[in-house]
């Protein structure tokens, strides 16, 4: 996939999010738990918890951390 495909792709998912036509978006939150097995986790975003996100990655395995 070129670059410019994957730009296309991103744009286009943003103007989803704004929309609210998908349950997919950028946000910053606090681990409260994760199991580094399962990857069951709690995530507090804007002071709300929310059990097993998805998460994506850049590519090698992510340690995350309570707290």
């Amino acid at each position: 996939m070129r670059s410019s495909d994957i730009a296309a792709l991103l744009v286009a998912g943003m103007q989803q999010q704004v929309t609210g036509a998908t349950e997919l978006g950028w946000h910053t939150g606090v681990v409260l738990s994760w199991d580094d097995l399962t990857g069951l986790n709690t995530v507090e975003i804007k002071g709300q918890a929310f059990t097993n996100l998805k998460v994506l990655s850049t590519g090698a395995v992510q340690p995350f951390q309570d707290g």
